[in-house]
């Protein structure tokens, strides 16, 4: 509620005399350029705002905190000087795109709103580096993380800043391409550098760099390119300046151009600290007689760690204690450490990775959390641990960790599922489990917790749908239950065999009209969902024979909404299928606790 004196300068602010609204705003304007009309109860900014741009009223500084301010005022986009805009606590649900044309702004709050998703127009919004109360990044170190990534990216395009921005936080980046990847190598942002020099280094393929080679340098490198180019002539390789179909291989610099025509087709990737080894006369790993030999027998022991019987485990325990450990059997040996079911064997293998293991390793074997968990949260609190473990320590394959407690729990598929790892190796993943499994049913991941009140989509941001399942042609059951996904493909018609199809929990509002060819479908469930209408395309499905609806509402913003009803006309266009419509249980207490 607005006080007195609050009230006569609201009323001033909002009268029809364009010299009393000037006069009102130029008395609530510091001389340090400071417009204070917070508390006012405004809904929206006077035109007359966009005339303190003189020198006299040059203004730095807005605050708006406290008003019933339900969208950023346009106004405010005539203010070139604005450099801090303060909205805290007012009920704004988004932030417009219109805070790209402030070009001075470098603070933001906008604490105790009604936004949900992190917001786009952070990323075009040229200056700013200095945000509050955006959701999910309220607090460090997630605040500083966003900060950071702001202060450093000025001037890039906002499209590609949005995306860096999710690499940078070490999202999936399956789906980004390569140039894109590559644009984080450029400019003054080594942390960024680091997040994806990793990624590049693990999407490129693996091929010995010696004998047939084409080598390209992109970006700056410390060392000398002479340096470099005599290496490679002593390999029987070959240095080039310019990628071009004969390429194999690209030395990963800092700040690279000429990047667009990158995406056609994969390349193997030198670190620029391997090239200048390489350059200073070391060979070796790059063209070593017993290189392969070496590989070789470091999968073989990993496999006869990984093996379920004992006696292998033994076997490559005892390898490993005469010969030393081979990087690529560092994995499986802690397996055997962490995830072994012999106490002795377990202590043997921790015996040996704190002699032979890096120091990275040996950090996260001291950890006390679990790797494998059991009971309702079991999928998430793995695959969770299992993310946590990826970022402190590169040494360990930690999809393959995941394989092995997925063949020995059933849980670990969330995180191969939503890791960095190459589609392929997805699809592997899958298709064993699958296999391992009486059903031909492939679970995907929840990788959130499960509302109380059935109703996810006004809870959770939407979930990108991994398209790649749809090389899944052999499925005739599959469970995408409480995955947060907002749209479901038309490629799905792909998986013709489908006939058990559990879309619940999700925040899908319409169906695909492809829909229609899955002629062997026969139960679907769209329970808990978003949509505010009987999906249309249904009507042309009379083979369904059963049908979950439940939980949809036909408005999803109140708990005192009506369901979506199955009709006569639904009834008669599918007479021999089973409905299940209404609100769940839960939903239906919510909505007598707000009668």
């Amino acid at each position: 509620m607005t006080t007195p004196d609050a009230a006569a300068i609201l009323a001033e602010l909002q009268s029809n005399d364009p010299a009393r609204v000037r006069k009102a705003l130029r008395a609530r304007l510091s001389r340090a350029g400071t417009l204070d009309l917070a508390g006012l109860g405004l809904t929206d900014l006077p035109a007359e705002v966009a005339e303190l741009t003189e020198p006299r009223d040059h203004v730095r500084r807005v605050n708006l905190a406290d008003n019933a301010l339900r969208t950023v005022p346009a106004v405010l986009a005539a203010l070139p000087a604005l450099e801090v805009l303060d909205l805290r606590k007012n009920p704004l649900a988004e932030l417009p795109a219109t805070l790209a044309d402030l070009p001075a702004l470098t603070e933001l709050n906008v604490s105790s709103n009604k936004l949900k998703d992190l917001p786009e127009a952070l990323f075009a919004t040229p200056r700013l580096s200095v945000v509050a109360g955006i959701p999910k990044f309220g607090r460090a170190p997630a605040r500083t993380t966003l900060e950071q990534f702001l202060s450093k990216t000025h001037g890039v395009d906002p499209t590609l800043r949005r995306t860096l921005f999710d690499v940078f936080r070490g999202e999936p980046a399956d789906n980004v391409p390569l140039s894109i990847l590559l644009q984080s190598l450029r400019g003054n942002f080594p942390e960024l550098y680091e997040v994806a020099h990793k990624l590049i280094l693990a999407r490129g393929v693996k091929k010995k760099l010696g004998k047939g080679a084409r080598v390209v340098v992109l970006g700056s490198v410390t060392f000398k390119k002479n340096d470099l180019k005599a290496a490679l002539d002593a390999l029987g390789a070959e240095y080039a300046t310019k990628v071009d179909a004969t390429t194999t291989h690209l030395v990963l610099g800092k700040s690279p151009k000429d990047l667009d025509d990158l995406d056609a087709r994969p390349f193997a990737f030198v670190s620029e600290a391997e090239a200048q080894k390489l350059a200073a006369g070391a060979h070796e790993g790059f063209l070593a007689a017993d290189e392969d030999d070496n590989a070789a027998h470091g999968d073989n022991l990993t496999n006869l760690f990984l093996s379920a019987d004992p006696a292998s485990v033994e076997m490559a325990l005892d390898l490993v204690k005469t010969g030393g450990i081979p990087t690529t059997a560092l994995t499986g040996l802690f397996v055997i450490a962490r995830l072994g079911s012999d106490a002795k064997q377990r202590a043997l293998a921790r015996k040996l990775l704190k002699q032979y293991a890096p120091p990275a390793v040996n950090k996260v074997l001291a950890d006390r959390g679990k790797l494998a968990y059991e009971g309702d949260k079991a999928e998430r609190k793995t695959a969770e641990n299992l993310a946590a473990y990826a970022r402190a320590c590169k040494e360990i394959d930690w999809v393959a960790v995941a394989r092995y407690i997925r063949r020995t729990t059933g849980f670990g598929l969330s995180f191969v599922m939503t890791t960095n790892v190459p589609t392929a190796v997805k699809l592997e993943v899958l298709r064993e489990h699958i296999r391992s499994g009486a059903l031909n049913y492939a679970g995907l991941y929840t990788p959130r917790y499960r509302p109380d009140y059935d109703n996810p989509h006004s809870y959770y941001s939407p979930t990108p749908f991994p398209t790649f399942l749809f090389e899944l042609t052999e499925l005739t059951a599959l469970d995408l239950s409480w995955c947060c996904f907002n749209t479901l493909p038309a490629a799905v018609a792909r998986l013709d065999k489908l006939e058990t199809l559990d879309l619940t929990g999700n925040m899908l509002t319409t169906l695909p009209d492809d829909l229609v060819q899955l002629r062997s479908l026969r139960t679907l469930r769209l329970a808990a969902n978003a949509f505010t209408e009987f999906p249309p395309v249904l009507l042309e499905m009379p083979w369904i024979t059963n049908l979950d609806i439940s939980g949809n509402r036909k408005s999803s913003d109140s708990h005192l909404s009506a369901p979506i009803e199955v009709s006569a006309v639904h009834r008669i266009a599918m007479p021999d299928t089973t409905f299940e419509d209404g609100l769940s249980s839960r939903q239906t207490r919510f909505a007598e606790y707000y009668r």
